[in-house]
């Protein structure tokens, strides 16, 4: 978190990321394996408000895409 508001000034994309990983789940669609092991994506958004807020980290601002290659990425073998 403090690495996305070092970087980009705002921690706005770290929701926005876990909201559409619930929305896939919610749809039935599968997130990549990659982030199977992660907390519950409610934990995690509930997780990120609460740290902006102690941090007093700015919650919105520009979001920057992926790149376009970011799904093949993840697809790779051993990530």
């Amino acid at each position: 978190m403090q690495a996305l508001v070092q970087l980009y000034g705002h921690v706005e994309g770290a929701n926005t990321l876990f909201d559409a990983l619930e929305q896939a789940d919610e749809t039935g669609d599968q997130p990549p394996e990659f982030f199977s092991n992660h907390p519950h994506t409610v934990n995690r958004i509930e997780y990120i408000t609460a740290m902006a807020s102690e941090h007093h980290w700015p919650t919105t601002g520009a979001i920057t895409p992926f790149p376009p290659q970011f799904s093949s990425w993840l697809a790779q073998p051993g990530l």
